[in-house]
């Protein structure tokens, strides 16, 4: 049985320096190709054979076809956060070296939730190849020269909804702090164990919405969310009178 790494640097479909591919783990392997001066293309594909003779490769009409990368300098890509490093961002916290030319595609997943509480990313600042700034969690693009990233985090309180009948409504949702939120719509009718029931309405931290006198409010909006806030979607048997 053999695995090699063929490659070459001119192009050629006829000759290529192999290199034996070793197991890192599992079905992960691994060759290795000498440092090659920068501005060179490495052209490249795996063959793989058995003892029975079964041989394949990828590309699969390779070597007339083959993949190919260029050898580019490094630039330095930083990344930050502010007012400090939370969350999970991808690239991680720190100095990475990207090749020149290479797409970033980055972003920044929330913290773990602490008691309904948690940092989200609102957007980021950049310098050098990254764009001087954006509202979303995620960015894309080419590096160039050395770049910074730097993530900014505000705090996210959570939403979370059930209902007084298992099934009808069992989520959560996040909201920026000092942003309004909503719940989401519960089902006017839900059956349980073959009871029918109809909602009558919703309790936010105890209290009915969007009061004690008007029609009940399906979803519930206009929540502060200034702290962490549950809400409660109350069921009736569907033959009582909601009223």
């Amino acid at each position: 049985n053999y695995l090699w790494a063929c490659w070459n640097t001119n192009g050629s479909s006829t000759f290529f320096a192999t290199g034996l591919m070793a197991r890192v783990t599992g079905d992960l392997y691994r060759a290795q190709i000498p440092a090659q001066p920068r501005g060179t293309r490495v052209h490249y594909y795996i063959s793989a054979g058995a003892g029975s003779g079964l041989a394949v490769t990828d590309p699969t009409n390779a070597p007339a076809e083959r993949y190919a990368f260029d050898v580019t300098e490094t630039k330095d890509l930083l990344v930050t956060g502010t007012p400090f490093e939370a969350g999970s961002p991808d690239p991680a916290y720190g100095i990475h070296a990207v090749a020149s030319g290479a797409v970033v595609n980055a972003a920044a997943g929330p913290s773990v939730p602490t008691g309904g509480t948690r940092f989200a990313a609102v957007g980021w600042t950049g310098s050098g190849s990254v764009p001087a700034t954006g509202a979303a969690d995620e960015v894309t693009f080419t590096m160039s020269e050395d770049s910074v990233l730097d993530w900014q985090w505000l705090v996210q309180y959570e939403l979370s909804q059930t209902s007084t009948v298992r099934g009808a409504v069992e989520t959560s949702s996040w909201w920026f702090a000092g942003t309004t939120g909503e719940t989401v719509s519960a089902p006017w009718d839900w059956t349980l164990q073959g009871t029918n029931y109809a909602f009558a309405q919703w309790l936010v931290d105890g209290a009915r919405q969007p009061d004690a006198t008007n029609p009940a409010a399906n979803p519930a909006v206009e929540l502060l969310m200034s702290t962490t806030r549950v809400g409660v979607a109350v069921y009736l048997p569907a033959d009582r009178d909601l009223d």
